[in-house]
């Protein structure tokens, strides 16, 4: 679970643009700025460097992943699909 901003961070935009883009620009921001956990140390300490870089405080490990989560749902599909793939190759 992300951690809890204080405010809001779509408040900026006050009454402009719509109250569902709003609640999704906080979503997606609040999910971009939060720590993750990285996948080499596993350390609670991934945070975002900039558009699908991802780098670790800890271990200073960069990785590429999704442009606001580190982790995206089609790239852990394109992971299990390459992993049935070589199972069958090696069968």
């Amino acid at each position: 679970m992300p951690k809890k901003i204080k405010s809001d961070p779509s408040k900026r935009y006050k009454a402009r643009y719509g109250s569902k883009i709003r609640k999704k620009i906080a979503e997606i921001e609040r999910e971009s700025k939060a720590t993750h956990q990285c996948p080499k140390c596993k350390t609670k300490s991934l945070k975002r460097n900039g558009t699908g870089i991802w780098k670790c405080r800890k271990c200073g490990k960069k990785t590429a992943g999704g442009a606001y989560k580190p982790k995206t749902p089609i790239g852990a599909k394109v992971k299990r699909t390459l992993k049935e793939v070589k199972q069958e190759t090696e069968e």
